[in-house]
């Protein structure tokens, strides 16, 4: 492995930076990616590692100016990273190489970004539509890089395995949206996702649902926010059996963190804003990353 410009020493040291990146923010994806075969599993820390720094430069600056100005230098980063061009310093080397070693398309990385930039300037969503389109700005993107990496077994077909791939990333988006209600709303760039629309169809004011004022009512928007996971779950179904059978057990693992923080809803519909944060506990998890390892043990 190498990149254009940088020694190796330090594209690995890149690469296990990355690596610490998904094992400390990523604890839902690092279960199941953690048990990844190489290189995937290092193309997919670093696209990881990349998106995060965006991320942080997006909600942790102290301005929006100072936002904007590190999100430009980030963005132009990320084109000159795109032609193999990489900063030898932290994700860059890790990033570049990635986008080489796996021929990730430009255009899903560039929709990655629009994302982010739709977070650097947000307004509270109006539209469904609106919510639909972020989730595959930065969910459905996801899954079509994942499963592009991963690979297909033989006589799958591509569009409809990317098709199921889009869904799979938005149904993990819509569960992060309907788990972090309260704290998107309260970040120190609060972000208001829950669309205007889904509040007038509650009868709620975007106020009276992060005070849960109204439980029935807030509960029924919260059951709207799940259903709207659900159904693009459903549209994903089979794409484990689409997959290189080397991932299933990976994307299997992902979707079980994730489906389990879809029941702690559920069952407790305003843990979305008030209470302990929905989740998944450790031991679980822990259980889920035994159960793939066992399941690649069984397809190597």
């Amino acid at each position: 492995m190498s990149v254009p410009g940088v020694m190796q020493k330090e594209l690995a040291t890149s690469l296990a930076d990355c690596g610490v990146v998904v094992r400390t923010q990523a604890r839902n994806f690092w279960w199941g990616l953690r048990v990844s075969p190489q290189p995937q599993r290092s193309v997919l820390y670093a696209v990881y590692a990349w998106m995060r720094l965006g991320d942080d430069i997006v909600d942790e600056a102290k301005s929006r100016e100072q936002a904007r100005r590190d999100f430009d230098a980030f963005a132009a980063a990320s084109e000159r990273a795109f032609a193999g061009d990489a900063q030898a310093e932290g994700c860059w080397p890790a990033f570049a190489w990635a986008v080489a070693e796996a021929g990730v398309p430009h255009a899903w990385l560039r929709d990655m970004l629009k994302g982010l930039a739709w977070d650097l300037d947000h307004e509270p969503f109006v539209s469904d539509e609106q919510l639909a389109r972020y989730c595959y700005f930065v969910g459905g993107t996801v899954g079509l890089v994942c499963t592009h990496t991963w690979g297909l077994r033989a006589g799958m077909s591509r569009d409809v395995a990317l098709e199921k791939a889009d869904a799979r990333g938005r149904s993990f988006q819509m569960i992060n949206i309907a788990r972090d209600i309260a704290t998107d709303a309260t970040a120190s760039s609060p972000r208001g996702y829950v669309p205007e629309a889904m509040l007038a169809r509650a009868g709620l004011s975007r106020e009276a649902l992060l005070a849960w004022r109204e439980p029935v009512a807030c509960e029924r928007l919260v059951r709207e926010l799940i259903a709207k996971a659900d159904m693009y779950h459903a549209a994903s179904v089979g794409l484990e059996a689409m997959i290189d059978p080397r991932f299933t057990p990976v994307l299997a693992a992902m979707t079980r963190v994730y489906q389990g923080v879809l029941d702690v809803l559920r069952a407790e519909p305003a843990r979305a804003v008030v209470g302990p944060r929905a989740r998944v506990a450790n031991w679980r998890k822990a259980m889920i990353g035994l159960r793939a390892v066992t399941q690649q043990w069984g397809v190597r």
